[in-house]
């Protein structure tokens, strides 16, 4: 039995069971295959096949949720009887929506499934280790990282007659290199394993690597920064839930009171798409909505925030859903998942040759919020934080703890790159950004590392 098939089989128990009552399946399936390697050896080779099936029943403002991870009818059907069970001791809520009804939702975007990915081998996993590893004992340097393959797929299916479901692929390469008691990294990320630049990502950790020893201690202060891909992508995620109509309303967003008005500074262009473009992915939302494309900053400015369905009959004035549910119920919910940035006209490069004095920061690292309604975080620099004298890397520094305002910050960036990169943040969460130049960046502490 095929995939569809067998996940529209499923909803049709759940349906069946349920009674007459609303009912939904959502049902999450993947097989992600992982080669793990330290010490310029491979130490972990898994490939995982994962199915979870998510019931909800929903009758008289109740809800009731259960989930498992099996098959079979006699299962599925005393799964939905729990569900039942646990909806009837629930309370009322008076605010609580039908289940959607079908909509006309996009096709998925081409690229965002490849064969070829799902079909990797650890043996051609094997294979760019070990050209990363020679690479490094030639130059008497350690390798560590993984390199994984992954399908993921999500069916959403409800008793009002919606069924949705999307197929997509991801590769990723995460190799850190080791020199001494210094380290640099680098990351490859594509819907495509074909896609990822293997030989340009090692070169980078080796060079990052090389560049990182004997780093030297700076006092804490406000200096430019320079953030690339990677700690940019940390930094903007950050935002996120500060596009949520959900957290307007609540007011722990950042745009409270600010709606309409330049909340960033000129220049910032801020997209939520999955549609098309390299963010694209799933183009249903988790109610079976259709995902829409919306500019969450243009020029600085934010106008528009994302709906659910409940969020949009909360804020009135005509607000419908932007295709950014979260399953249901959810506090998170609306929310940004395929954000990406526009950039600047000059490279990396030549950001940092025209800088006379700053920090070229790597990665970050343990990042925590402190306020949402003004998106302060702390966090650290990890492997790889260089000082920029007369537009050069002059040396590596100890890392820096920084405190800052992502929304300050926003509005002191005097440039973005013209080459922008889809890269993994330090919170798992992947983005398209540009690197970015930003003055007065405060850096709270200093390390003795």
């Amino acid at each position: 039995m095929d995939e569809i098939k067998q996940h529209r089989r499923i909803c049709d128990i759940v349906f069946s069971r349920a009674k007459g009552r609303q009912a939904e399946a959502l049902i999450m399936s993947g097989e992600n295959s992982l080669t793990r390697f330290a010490e310029n050896t491979i130490s972990q080779n898994v490939s995982e096949r994962s199915l979870n099936i998510r019931i909800r029943i929903q009758e008289g403002g109740k809800i009731g949720l259960a989930s498992l991870n099996h098959t079979g009818e006699k299962e599925i059907s005393a799964a939905v009887d729990q569900a039942v069970e646990i909806m009837k001791a629930q309370t009322p809520d008076k605010k609580l929506l039908p289940m959607a009804s079908p909509m006309k939702t996009p096709k998925t975007a081409p690229g965002v499934f490849d064969q070829a990915t799902a079909e990797i081998t650890p043996a051609q996993r094997g294979m760019k280790v070990r050209e990363l590893a020679d690479a490094c004992k030639k130059r008497g340097l350690k390798a560590s990282g993984i390199i994984s393959n992954e399908v993921y797929g999500v069916t959403l299916g409800n008793s009002n007659g919606v069924f949705q479901t999307y197929r997509g692929t991801e590769a990723n390469f995460n190799a850190t290199v080791k020199a001494g008691e210094d380290f640099g990294v680098a990351f490859g990320v594509s819907h495509k394993f074909g896609d990822i630049p293997f030989k340009e990502v090692a070169e980078r950790a080796i060079g990052k690597a090389e560049m990182a020893r004997k780093p030297r201690a700076i006092k804490p202060g406000r200096y430019t920064v320079i953030l690339e891909h990677c700690p940019a992508a940390s930094f903007i995620i950050c935002t996120s839930m500060g596009f949520s109509a959900r957290a307007y309303l609540e007011g722990r967003s950042f745009l409270c009171g600010k709606l309409g008005q330049r909340v960033f500074g000129k220049g910032i262009n801020i997209m939520d798409n999955s549609l098309d473009g390299p963010m694209a992915g799933m183009p249903f939302d988790f109610e079976g909505m259709p995902r829409q494309k919306v500019m969450l900053s243009e020029d600085g400015v934010t106008a528009s925030l994302l709906h659910d369905r409940l969020s949009a009959r909360d804020f009135g004035k005509g607000a419908k859903s932007t295709g950014h549910a979260l399953p249901q119920p959810s506090g998170w919910s609306p929310f940004p998942m395929n954000m990406s940035m526009s950039g600047g006209k000059r490279s990396l490069e030549e950001i940092i040759k025209g800088t006379e004095r700053g920090i070229l920061v790597t990665q970050l690292h343990y990042i925590n919020m402190l306020r949402p309604q003004t998106v302060d975080i702390t966090g650290m620099t990890r492997n790889g934080t260089f000082w920029i004298e007369n537009g050069e890397i002059a040396y590596p520094i100890k890392n820096m703890r920084m405190t800052e305002s992502v929304v300050g910050a926003l509005n002191r960036v005097e440039e973005l790159s013209s080459d922008l990169k889809f890269t993994e943040s330090d919170y798992g969460r992947k983005m398209y950004v540009p690197a970015m130049k930003i003055r007065d960046f405060h850096f709270s502490s200093g390390t003795e590392f």
